[in-house]
């Protein structure tokens, strides 16, 4: 299915041919992003890296900022 994936830390905005039965860890992998620097919200929602990609057609990549 194809899927808008917008990354927050480039502002990289593409179309990729994703499954459905695809996680979000797996994503990660494949983009090469580590998991513990971003949240994933699939169609507004933020959700855990086990979740799968399921029907969603929008998928944020949001960087975590921490500070102290």
């Amino acid at each position: 299915m194809k899927r808008r994936v917008w990354i927050e830390r480039t502002r990289e905005e593409r179309e990729e041919d994703l499954p459905g039965e695809m996680t979000i860890r797996e994503l990660l992998e494949k983009l090469g992003i580590p998991e513990e620097d971003v949240l994933v919200a699939l169609d507004g929602t933020i959700k855990p890296e086990d979740e799968t990609l399921g029907e969603a057609r929008e998928i944020r990549i949001l960087s975590v900022i921490s500070g102290g």
